[in-house]
């Protein structure tokens, strides 16, 4: 996100029998996809909580909820210098200007669908322990297509979420949208600026081998005291629309300033290509690139 020779210790084997929508568990397949992602780096099982800037599980009262999504993944440490420039960002000390080598990586992994074993999509969710970096890039969420070459994975599309004020993800899964028995990702992933606090609620079409984006807009918004509302999928609606549109449930606590006593529910439905940026999404990603 495999022309193999099958023999009990075959990695491949326990990737195949996950059902196709659900998260591999295989361990010795999850450290190849960490060691493919971070060539030359060292790759341990950490018992370590993960990230440091995830928020709390128990908000305080009238707050939104930002539930962790990998809070019950594996943590691994990921020893090696920064390779890109995102990563660069969110190992540095900006106090001391001193870079951190050790990532805390959780990761999600599952089988790309219609490749038949031949790829995996790898969601990522990773700080630096000791770092203390910017509020532009706390921590990373990566999603990374790993294709298999004969008997080698290589790295393939990559696509990197929103980096201000990130911690964790909300969500991450594939789910069939359309009916055509072919999975699409859904994923939430947090982010914020001055006086806002939000997740995205972004859907990917995988169906070329790329994390083509289909939806952007928001599953969560705080914006001071103005905008507060939640947005949750509809997947049945959704299949109704024919391909056509996301479908949500939005309960509306304020908006322009105005509170809903009690909050407001509407049921709105998102073109295919609503939010997108490919310029923005193309600049974020070109924070991916190997450092020279």
């Amino acid at each position: 996100m495999i022309l193999v020779v099958c023999c009990a210790a075959n990695p491949c084997a326990a990737a195949n029998s996950a059902g196709p929508s659900q998260p591999v568990s295989d361990e010795a397949l999850r450290l190849i996809a960490l060691r493919t992602i971070f060539p030359g780096a060292q790759v341990t099982i950490n018992p370590g909580k993960g990230t440091k800037y995830a928020r709390p599980e128990k908000p305080k009262a009238g707050e939104l909820f930002f539930p962790n999504a990998f809070v019950d993944e594996k943590v691994y440490s990921v020893t090696g210098g920064a390779t890109n420039e995102a990563e660069m960002e969110a190992s540095q000390d900006v106090v001391s200007q001193r870079y951190s080598k050790t990532r805390r990586v959780k990761i999600r992994l599952f089988r790309w669908p219609g490749e038949n074993g031949a790829g995996l999509l790898a969601a990522l969710q990773y700080d630096f322990p000791g770092a203390n970096p910017a509020m532009c890039c706390l921590s990373i969420g990566r999603l990374v297509h790993l294709v298999r070459d004969a008997e080698k994975w290589e790295v393939g599309n990559q696509y990197l979420l929103e980096t201000a004020h990130h911690s964790s993800l909300q969500r991450c899964e594939l789910l069939d949208l359309t009916g055509d028995g072919l999975d699409e990702l859904v994923v939430e992933s947090d982010w914020g600026g001055a006086g806002t606090a939000s997740s995205s609620l972004q859907v990917f079409d995988l169906r070329h081998g790329s994390f083509e984006e289909v939806l952007n807009t928001q599953s969560r918004l705080e914006y001071m005291d103005q905008d507060v509302f939640t947005q949750v999928l509809d997947i049945g609606r959704t299949r109704q629309s024919n391909d056509r549109q996301v479908c949500v449930s939005k309960t509306t606590m304020f908006e322009g300033g105005k509170p809903f006593e009690p909050p407001r529910t509407t049921y709105p439905c998102y073109s295919r290509g609503d939010g997108v940026n490919p310029q923005e999404v193309k600049a974020r990603n070109e924070l991916l690139a190997p450092l020279r």
